[in-house]
């Protein structure tokens, strides 16, 4: 689905959210990552996508309730990354731990929140649906708070021995 959104085909969007919202009840432990993670690629690409007036393609109204409580709910996935690579002869004090962090479960979550604020920002510039810019900083907030009250970070787990 997230190749036919970037594509700009018709989506029945709705319904694919329906699914992403059963997938992300799913237990993690039981091989459903890579699900999840298609979950935050295809939020994404849904907040990304605009109409030729370079709008939004997906409404506010309709949509936004769905994306927020799908990226809070892939927010508590690992934040261990794909790289593989051995962190502890690394100098703390030099090397960037974003490329570690973000190519996580949790980093991708991450990342879809952050296009989730763009799209409702996208929203207010456009004349999209009525929106206020106070609005727009609740959105940021409640993001940024979800992060913070259950000590999410992209990179949390990378700990040097």
């Amino acid at each position: 689905m997230t190749a036919a959104v970037k594509a700009g085909r018709e989506v029945a969007l709705a319904a694919v959210l329906d699914l992403c919202d059963w997938v992300v009840r799913q237990p993690v432990d039981e091989g459903w990552q890579d699900a999840r993670d298609a979950v935050s690629e295809l939020i994404e690409a849904s907040c990304q996508a605009t109409t030729e007036e370079n709008r939004p393609k997906y409404g506010l109204s309709e949509f936004r309730g769905p994306f927020g409580s799908l990226v809070r709910a892939l927010y508590s996935d690992t934040s261990r990354s794909y790289i593989l690579r051995d962190t502890t002869l690394d100098d703390l004090r030099t090397h960037d731990y974003l490329d570690l962090g973000i190519n996580s479960p949790r980093g991708k979550a991450i990342e879809a929140g952050f296009d989730l604020v763009r799209w409702v920002a996208l929203h207010l510039t456009s004349g999209g649906d009525e929106c206020c810019e106070r609005e727009l900083w609740q959105v940021v907030r409640r993001q940024l708070t979800v992060l913070r009250n259950n000590g999410v970070s992209p990179i949390s787990d990378i700990r040097r021995k």
